[in-house]
């Protein structure tokens, strides 16, 4: 996703890794038709990564073997929207923010049999995303979990998603033959170790499946945080929630024991989002050092029609990348607006406005100081905004503050490795210095 390279260290900050003007009719034309050309471009790129040949993992039933109705054995329970929601993905306008089943849908030994590969295979290893705290083991890697995966998802998972997202998924065998396992992961939450939580975000897929593979009675806290709910779903071993991948979602902190859950992405052949598209393509070109090409696909998100703060996110990200501090804090102030809670926009902002501000306008610099503080306040778990915090009010020679900023960043580091505890540290050492 957009957002969050890693750390600062001493007298260093860094980030985290559509309004339009009336145009001449001709500058309306000439956008027009890029935004055309890049739909088209993804749109293809769309099919190829949906076609059947280049699946890792075989979901769909053989020609003409599948009923056109499956059974679910279950009940799930949605959970609605609120009223005037603004956070609703366009194609899921009369869907349900998230759907739990009420019993489980696998059977506890199933669950025991996925965790005990992945704990016999032993390759977990850190997320990629700076807001993730948990270790994770991709289901392609485990030969047995992906067998059982391939047919749990054409008898039970696929049928799930069919009953509970009709509009989305679509009616009869084929549709659900459409759907696809873009990614798949098993993820374990070990208070013990520091791999408790993950934070807010939004999947790039069109469904998420989590699948609780071990018990409630294993861990205190927990569970499945949907952000338009302002609550968190725990549910049980075996049970199953169900979600838009666009709805912004985290995993809840592991105050106590260990928690297992298999997660599934999955995308159809058959719905293709043209401003979902264009902003993941942006994140790939971006990743891939083409900053011009991402902005262009950022934007044309954004004319396409996107809701969300992502492809804002990512305009930033570019302009912060490229020098243009302005520019950036322009693009993070939107991303904000659309989507306040986003912690990772405020420090980005704040990040945006300190280059601004830099090295004496005040008012500006204050303003960076205020992103930092929302962005802490917002993520408790999160030591870096409060690091660049401290690094601010030490550059307005404000030191007794900067001090009790680097005392609370590694309050918050346990998880994060020991190179940016030991950043953090040096900073406090810095800061106490100058008190001295």
């Amino acid at each position: 996703g957009t957002g969050l390279q890693l750390f600062r260290s001493v007298r260093k900050m860094r980030s985290f890794i559509l309004f339009h003007c009336w145009a001449s009719a001709a500058a309306l034309s000439t956008s027009t038709n890029a935004l055309k050309q890049a739909i088209d471009l993804v749109h293809r790129k769309h099919d190829a990564a949906t076609a059947r040949a280049g699946q890792a993992f075989q979901t769909w039933s053989a020609d003409g073997a599948a009923p056109a109705t499956i059974d679910v054995p279950v009940d799930a329970t949605p959970y609605a929207y609120p009223p005037n929601c603004a956070d609703v993905p366009e194609l899921f306008a009369a869907a349900p923010c998230c759907a739990v089943t009420a019993a489980p849908l696998f059977s506890a030994d199933e669950c025991a049999f996925i965790i005990d590969e992945a704990e016999r295979k032993d390759g977990w290893v850190p997320q990629e995303f700076r807001y993730a705290r948990d270790v994770v083991q991709q289901c392609e890697d485990l030969p047995e979990v992906r067998s059982w995966l391939e047919a749990a998802c054409r008898d039970s998972l696929f049928p799930l998603l069919q009953r509970t997202f009709p509009e989305v998924v679509g009616d009869g065998a084929a549709a659900r033959d459409a759907l696809r396992v873009f990614d798949s992961k098993i993820l374990r939450y070990d208070s013990s170790k520091g791999e408790s939580h993950l934070g807010a975000h939004r999947d790039g897929t069109l469904l998420t499946c989590v699948i609780a593979l071990n018990s409630l009675d294993e861990y205190e806290g927990g569970g499945t945080t949907m952000e338009p709910l302002e609550r968190t779903i725990r549910y049980d071993v075996g049970r199953v929630c169900v979600h838009a991948g666009e709805v912004r979602h985290g995993g809840a902190a592991v105050l106590k024991g260990c928690r297992y859950a298999l997660v599934v992405f999955i995308d159809s052949a058959l719905a293709f989002e043209p401003a979902r598209a264009l902003a993941n393509e942006g994140d790939a070109q971006r990743l891939r050092g083409d900053l011009d090409a991402a902005a262009k696909l950022y934007d044309h998100a954004i004319e396409a029609g996107s809701r969300n703060e992502l492809p804002w996110c990512g305009k930033g990200q570019v302009a912060l990348e490229k020098g243009q501090f302005s520019e950036a804090a322009a693009c993070y102030a939107t991303a904000v607006d659309i989507t306040p809670t986003h912690a990772v926009a405020w420090t980005n902002l704040g990040v945006a406005l300190a280059k601004v501000g830099a090295p004496a306008d005040v008012p500006v610099l204050k303003e960076a100081a205020t992103a930092f503080q929302t962005a802490a306040a917002l993520d408790e778990r999160e030591p870096a905004p409060l690091n660049n915090l401290g690094l601010l009010l030490g550059d307005l020679n404000i030191h007794d503050a900067a001090r009790d900023a680097f005392r609370e960043a590694i309050a918050r580091a346990d998880g994060v490795p020991a190179r940016e505890r030991a950043d953090l540290y040096t900073n406090l050492g810095c800061a106490l210095v100058e008190l001295d």
